[in-house]
């Protein structure tokens, strides 16, 4: 992909779903409904270790009754019962540690609030010099992911409670920038005037906003 229609990409992303008034609503029901997505994932992957595990126990105790009306002289049976009990009792510790795992991999829970920390505004993104470009794409956390096949390039940045401040600031001083290059109208921010519970989300709620959008087509 050509550079050029890859960084216009880019700073047509920022506008349009970080810093338009319109991105919270744009934003929360494809969030919604990913979130829904992941969870039921997730809580059908924890079913069904917990099925396999139930089913390794049963198939247990089943052996463990047949070892129970063995006469003595079933030597050669105990000893084969003996084992696949042994290598049942792995199988199953092994999903234990799998079904653990997986229990603090719990889907994090998204915090759309973490938008309104953010200033909003119209920008033209070209007028900012590239190091505070720079700023912007490394406290967002940008992404960019390119599918040769498709030739289309998706853009994905990362809000947290941990790091808004600082994330307001610069997207606050980018759009200064720009502004001063003659790239939009002055940003209105609601970073300093926020309240108690929508600055502190993240901590809270161990909430991760995900924005994802912004194809790019070369």
């Amino acid at each position: 992909m050509q550079e050029e229609k890859l960084l216009k990409g880019v700073g047509d992303f920022f506008p349009f779903n970080v810093f338009a008034r319109s991105r919270k609503a744009r934003l929360e029901s494809g969030l919604l409904k990913a979130q829904d997505t992941r969870t039921r994932e997730w809580r059908s992957k924890g079913e069904a270790l917990r099925q396999a595990i139930d089913d390794i126990e049963a198939r247990r105790n089943r052996l463990v009754r047949k070892l129970e009306l063995l006469e003595d002289g079933d030597g050669d049976l105990m000893r084969d019962i003996c084992q696949r009990s042994v290598a049942l009792s792995a199988e199953r510790n092994g999903k234990l540690d799998e079904l653990a795992a997986h229990e603090r991999e719990r889907p994090v829970r998204s915090c759309p609030d973490l938008l309104d920390l953010i200033p909003l505004g119209e920008v033209d993104l070209t007028r900012a010099p590239e190091p505070v470009l720079r700023r912007l794409f490394e406290a967002f956390r940008l992404e960019i992911s390119y599918d040769k096949r498709s030739g289309i390039a998706d853009c994905k940045v990362t809000l947290t409670g941990a790091a808004i401040d600082q994330q307001g600031r610069i997207a606050a001083d980018v759009m200064a920038e720009a502004r001063a290059g003659g790239g939009g109208a002055a940003p209105v921010s609601r970073l300093f005037g926020a309240p108690g519970r929508i600055r502190t989300c993240d901590t809270r709620f161990r909430s991760v906003l995900r924005i994802i959008g912004g194809s790019v087509a070369p």
